[in-house]
């Protein structure tokens, strides 16, 4: 009697394991995308994107043309029912945080299995991904929307392999169209797309038909969805924007080094700037096991190809911005969690298992500190200029910003800021470190004499006695 007793054991402990394993993930990206989501200074597209949305259902189509309207639509038609403004915005990236390690874990998987189902989308939602001043998944990007609709679409792509059926290709297709129509850069993921199409059965029409149906469904989505934005002619004037954009280039830093065209390492830094290092070498080792070891599976090589494909297209662009790196960690993160478990599985010695245990510990350090941030963030920097000049018991007047973008300044400041030194009324001066907008170092020393500085995290507050005009006139 004992052995099937152990037997129906093991079989419910299983049933429980199966179920319990989705709600514990669920519950950990909850925690994740909406713990303390409203403390975090607001990011510089932030307000563009989330402005825009409400602008597009008000009847105003003009704003942000240069990337696509699908996401914005997204964001709009969610302030409209929850109400405007940046938390509420915040509210849906949150949703889609969630909705991504869902589809992320059910479709790994049934492809893989549970264990690696779990770590693969634990990895995505938890490793430190901090651009700015909060995750970069939970400020109002369009990236996360991309994300979502393209692991959908390669999802359904996968599963139109095993069953062959054009109604799986046409809703793939769809997916992957309201992908590139969130963020161009989605288009990386047609690459993964690739993998999963059946070469060796080409001559079968059933497959032929199902190809066809993805295409039609997907091209006739992105032209229902800009019909209102001007058609083809939007596309076109999007491209010319983006063409332009890559040839005047944008300010970026890496490695203490400020440039207007951005090298091709300058995705890979920031990269590693984002996750930290160390992180960074532990999840690329995972990742490579995760290819290696589960290379027959080809739902592992469509992630692993859609996460080369944009980090090739991003590192080939010549504007490359900290929150770009969204757009290619992805990948890695789940591969990582793949790699990690199928290296557990072939754990064979003592000696495997202090390698395997090793790169373990290493590749908890990007969940760990993705964790502590969580639970920790607070505004920072440029958003506590506001109450250190409430504080301060002198007349307030306007901050000077230096060494700060205004795109960063500005929603997050609530006084009156100038970028001019001899403008009227200034009674605060504000140094950030963004060393593409260098200070006067002539007028950094003059403040240093004159006044206490006030250090909030990386920006560095000056509040005078009397107007800086005054200051400057009585300078030496």
């Amino acid at each position: 009697m004992s052995a099937p007793s152990t037997a129906d054991a093991v079989r419910r402990g299983e049933r429980w394991l199966h179920v319990l394993t989705p709600v514990v993930v669920l519950a950990v990206a909850a925690f994740i995308a909406f713990w303390r989501l409203d403390q975090a200074n607001v990011g510089a597209d932030e307000t563009v994107y989330q402005r825009a949305g409400v602008a597009y259902l008000d009847g105003d189509l003009s704003l942000n043309p240069e990337h696509p309207p699908f996401a914005k639509l997204l964001l709009g038609l969610w302030q409209a029912v929850v109400g405007p403004g940046i938390d509420s915005a915040r509210i849906a990236m949150g949703i889609v945080m969630v909705l991504t390690a869902a589809v992320a874990f059910l479709w790994i998987r049934a492809a893989v299995g549970t264990a690696s189902a779990a770590a693969a989308s634990l990895m995505l939602v938890t490793t430190h991904r901090v651009v700015g001043a909060d995750f970069v998944d939970r400020q109002v990007l369009l990236d996360p929307f991309s994300i979502l609709f393209g692991l959908v679409g390669l999802a359904l792509l996968w599963r139109w392999n095993a069953h062959r059926q054009p109604w799986l290709a046409a809703i793939a297709g769809v997916a992957l169209g309201l992908a590139l129509l969130s963020k161009a850069s989605a288009a990386a993921f047609l690459i993964g797309a690739l993998v999963l199409v059946p070469w060796r059965a080409l001559r079968q029409a059933q497959v032929w038909g199902s190809i066809l149906a993805f295409a039609a469904a997907g091209i006739a989505t992105c032209l229902v969805v800009y019909a209102p934005f001007g058609g083809v002619d939007a596309v076109a004037s999007m491209i010319a924007w983006q063409a332009e954009h890559a040839e005047r280039g944008h300010l970026v830093e890496i490695a203490g080094q400020t440039y207007r065209h951005a090298p091709w390492f300058a995705i890979a830094w920031l990269g590693g700037e984002t996750v930290g290092w160390l992180a960074l070498v532990a999840i690329a080792l995972a990742a490579a096991l995760g290819v290696v070891l589960e290379r027959r599976l080809r739902a592992v090589l469509a992630i692993a190809s859609a996460g080369a494909a944009a980090a090739v297209l991003l590192s080939a662009s010549p504007v490359a911005l900290p929150h770009y790196t969204i757009g290619w960690l992805w990948a890695p993160l789940l591969l990582s969690g793949i790699g990690i478990v199928a290296l557990w599985r072939r754990v064979r010695s003592r000696r495997a298992g202090v390698i395997a245990g090793a790169l373990t510990a290493l590749l908890l350090v990007g969940p760990a500190s993705g964790v502590v941030h969580v639970l920790s963030v607070s505004p920072t920097g440029v958003a506590r200029i506001d109450a250190a000049m409430a504080a301060d018991p002198a007349p307030d007047g306007a901050v000077l910003v230096l060494q700060l973008s205004r795109h960063v300044a500005r929603p997050n400041i609530e006084a009156p800021f100038v970028e001019d030194p001899g403008a009227d009324g200034v009674t605060a001066v504000a140094i950030g470190n963004d060393l593409r907008f260098p200070a006067d170092p002539e007028l950094v020393l003059l403040l240093e004499r004159e006044t206490q500085p006030v250090v909030l995290d990386d920006v560095v507050l000056y509040l005078l006695d009397e107007e800086l005009d005054e200051l400057l006139a009585e300078a030496p």
